[in-house]
């Protein structure tokens, strides 16, 4: 009997490692086709992949989901797909940036206006400390600031060099970004500190 029941638990400890070996790299190669798809814009290929692949939010094997795949691409459609079937809005990439930081940085005010319906979080930070906010403001794309202010997005949050998007906007002179960021009855306004209002009044005496 004792024979038997060490027989049974090495043919286990084979079956779990056969299923590791065979399991995770199927996963990986899914991942990686559906990327594929999401690149070549193949309807067909997502739905398919989709179905068969179990967890949306796995990597492919330079770190993306596919949503932020199809987020660094451009992608709408796939990114719809992705989203209706539960795909992590907020899932990041080996850089850290979530899909709505690439999205702001890309200036795809679609893709942006897309993932905050879905829930993205306005105020998730990279590790260099940027929102998608700072990274709209960096970028110089006023639209997405504005869209992101109404989403609720907070102007007094600083990246890890201690700059806010007012900060950085009004130190470069970017005056359409700047009235987007202060234009009246916000209410996220009032997270503005006194230190983002004096840099922004002291570059404004220089217009």
């Amino acid at each position: 009997m004792e024979k038997l029941i060490k027989l049974l638990f090495i043919i286990m400890i084979i079956c779990v490692g056969f299923y590791i070996s065979c399991a995770y790299p199927l996963a990986s190669c899914q991942m990686d086709r559906l990327a594929e798809a999401v690149t070549k814009g193949s309807s067909y290929g997502v739905e398919t992949l989709i179905d068969i692949t179990r967890n949306l939010n796995s990597r492919n094997s330079a770190g993306d989901t596919a949503l932020l795949k199809a987020v660094k691409t451009g992608n709408h459609m796939e990114a719809q797909k992705l989203l209706e079937n539960s795909s992590g809005v907020n899932e990041r990439g080996r850089t850290t940036e979530t899909p709505l930081i690439i999205g702001a940085r890309r200036g795809d005010v679609k893709m942006v206006e897309k993932l905050l319906v879905f829930g993205a979080d306005v105020n998730a930070r990279d590790k260099n400390g940027q929102t998608a906010l700072i990274a709209a403001t960096t970028s110089r794309h006023a639209s997405i600031v504005d869209k992101l202010m109404d989403a609720g997005a907070d102007p007094s949050l600083r990246d890890r060099s201690g700059k806010s998007a007012l900060m950085i906007a009004s130190s470069n002179g970017y005056r359409e970004i700047v009235e987007v960021l202060l234009k009246p009855g916000r209410e996220n306004l009032s997270a503005l500190t006194q230190e983002d209002l004096s840099m922004w009044s002291s570059e404004a005496s220089e217009y």
